[in-house]
């Protein structure tokens, strides 16, 4: 939704007030409608750049809510000494609002961010487990000379810090710390080497940045004018016995009224919002609890291949046609990929986390053509509802644990009959080994790409790749919710996250996505595992309650296919195979003399390459050329 920026200084040197204006700057992408700065010195809040400043909050608006000076930022709230600059949407905003005024707080304003405001002068920082919605939110509290920061519960909102001798920087994207004065651009080689050997694994408190962390998500930091700085997590999901006397149809109900709920407050009639339609189960869902079949006049745009055949363009189009609703498809193979990537890198700042976020980009880039800047998503729905077909294995291994031999068979049967890549003795050996753990193949890849890098220059594997520690009486001992929770907090999840977020705002088009309401997520932790999975078909519960909803074509196809990918035909290998080794610093210090090289020939004739290590050896060399390498 916005871009925010600030920092503080320690000690009584002041810096120059410029410093959030080229910060900012640098965000103007995630917010091109207006902008605003707040300064504060020992006398008190002020808005001229040309004076020094011991803190100063920025703000670059993308006008959603409330468009107009009312809702502008930074905000500042005079009788509190507080001034606040949020990026993100709290979608209760209206229920908290009527709960302030009842407590005696007044209102200029209709949007959220004096919400914020209010809500924190009410409640401190214990207001953030009141909101239900997205954020990134910074408020100086002058009273007592500390700055706030917070970050939303599942992090779908970024927020990047560096701290000095004698500062704190914060910002949406880690490329506009490194525009104040005394910052530099280094590599982390451990995120690097994550990233580059392909674990599925996510560490949302760091960057590629060395010098540079993240707020983690769930959590509170605290930075006084002296220097001190204290972290608390305010939220975690925990689970409770699933109710077992519960029946099929009032879990059903219970989950069907907050889906609906959750669909509601995100759209809320929003005539800039429209919908991302991937022709699979769950972003059907998300248009499916909104509208009424037939007669809903939506719009939905949708990433295809230019050539057709195994995606879900046919699945798409027939949701889009059950509920009237227009459907833009979106063609990204047309696309230029290097200089495409390159225009992405350039705004995020970082190498882009999957290659969905190539297809993402152009979406958002669709939409905001046709004046779209919100679009609702599926995504989180896999990992809530146990969409994967690997989650399986953990179902499975869980009732062997239990002694319910009954139902194993019964569910052993049903899942050779429905995945053939069940039928082979493989998965027996992380079955059997599985004990207190789920399965490390379900964590990380099993063979890492770790041959084609310079040996000893990335560590691998990178600290915590590995996967979760053992979840006995976690979770109810329950490896299928643990496995959830690790892609949830440390795997999948964070990565589409990021991508989602980044690859979006640079189109300033704002993604919401209503699996990942708080809700949902502790609901779906309450739920047995036969609510998730059963005879073999994933997300159980999530097809029974759009039964007659969706296309029986829709809900049939249990094979999840893949976000459309750009295709690496042998014109764009030829044009990665020039482009990788022209990044000469990277390639010099991190790969294989002819490795990647080689991988990219076989490609070419036909054979089969890793698309995954093509995408993420680019993908680096670009950022490293684009962020690195002037600075080094």
């Amino acid at each position: 939704m916005c871009g925010i920026a600030g920092y503080l200084h320690f000690d009584a040197a002041r810096i120059d007030g410029g410093a959030i204006l080229r910060m900012a700057q640098r965000l103007r992408h995630r917010g091109p409608d207006s902008a605003g700065e707040q300064y504060w010195d020992t006398a008190g809040f002020h808005k001229d750049p040309a004076l020094p400043c011991r803190a100063a909050l920025g703000h670059r608006r993308l006008e959603l809510l409330d468009p107009g000076g009312a809702s502008a930022q930074p905000m500042l709230f005079d009788p509190a000494g507080l001034c606040v600059s949020f990026n993100g949407e709290i979608y209760n905003h209206e229920a908290l609002r009527c709960e302030l005024r009842a407590a005696g707080h007044t209102f200029r304003s209709s949007g959220d961010a004096e919400v914020i405001l209010k809500a924190y002068a009410q409640y401190g920082t214990d207001c953030f487990s009141r909101f239900n919605g997205m954020w990134a939110v910074a408020i100086w509290d002058a009273a007592r000379h500390k700055l706030v920061l917070s970050r939303d519960r599942l992090g779908k909102k970024p927020l990047y810090f560096t701290r000095g001798a004698n500062s704190f920087v914060f910002a949406s994207e880690p490329h506009a710390i490194l525009s104040f004065p005394g910052t530099r651009a280094r590599a982390d080689h451990t995120k690097l080497g994550a990233y580059l050997g392909l674990f599925f694994y996510e560490d949302n408190s760091t960057s590629f940045f060395s010098d540079i962390s993240q707020v983690p998500p769930a959590h509170i930091l605290e930075i006084t004018l002296d220097g001190k700085c204290a972290s608390r997590k305010y939220w975690s999901l925990t689970d409770a016995p699933p109710e077992k006397r519960a029946s099929d149809d009032s879990v059903a109900q219970e989950f069907s009224c907050l889906l609906r709920d959750a669909v509601r407050i995100r759209f809320n009639g929003d005539a800039s919002a429209a919908f991302m339609l991937s022709g699979g189960l769950d972003s059907g869902a998300v248009l499916a609890a909104l509208g009424t079949p037939g007669a809903s006049a939506a719009r939905a745009f949708c990433a295809v291949p230019e050539q057709r055949g195994g995606d879900e363009t046919e699945q798409a189009q027939a949701t889009a046609g059950h509920y009237g609703a227009r459907l833009d498809l979106v063609t990204t193979d047309k696309q230029p990929l290097v200089a495409g990537l390159e225009e992405i890198i350039s705004a995020i700042g970082e190498p882009a986390g999957v290659p969905s976020a190539f297809a993402q980009y152009h979406i958002a880039k669709a939409a905001k053509a046709a004046n779209y800047s919100v679009l609702l998503s599926g995504y989180g729905g896999d990992e809530l509802l146990a969409g994967y077909t690997r989650y399986i294995s953990s179902h499975l291994a869980d009732l062997w644990r239990l002694d319910n031999y009954a139902d194993f068979l019964t569910e052993t049967a049903f899942t050779c009959a429905r995945h053939p890549e069940y039928r082979n003795t493989a998965w027996w050996g992380d079955l059997r080994a599985a004990g207190e753990q789920p399965p490390r193949t379900a964590f990380r890849n099993p063979r890492p790409a770790t041959d084609m890098y310079v040996p000893g220059v990335l560590p691998f594997p990178p600290a915590g790749a590995d996967g979760p520690p053992p979840v006995s009486g976690e979770f109810c001992g329950s490896l299928l919710h643990g496995i959830r929770r690790f892609d949830i907090e440390r795997g999948l999840l964070p990565l589409i996250l990021g991508y989602s977020d980044r690859a979006s705002m640079a189109a300033a088009v704002e993604v919401r996505s209503p699996f990942l309401d708080y809700r949902l997520v502790e609901f779906s932790f309450k739920l047995r595992q036969s609510a998730l999975i059963r005879n073999g078909i994933t997300k159980h519960l999530l097809r029974r309650v759009m039964r007659g909803k969706l296309p029986g074509r829709v809900l049939a196809d249990s094979n999840k296919k893949k976000f459309p990918h750009p295709v690496l035909d042998a014109r764009r290998l030829l044009e990665i195979k020039e482009a990788v080794p022209a990044r000469g610093e990277f390639a010099r210090r991190f790969l294989k003399p002819g490795a990647f090289e080689g991988i990219i020939d076989a490609g070419i004739t036909g054979h089969w390459h890793s698309y995954t290590i093509v995408w993420r050896i680019l993908n680096a060399a670009l950022w490293y050329e684009k962020w690195i390498t002037p600075r080094t």
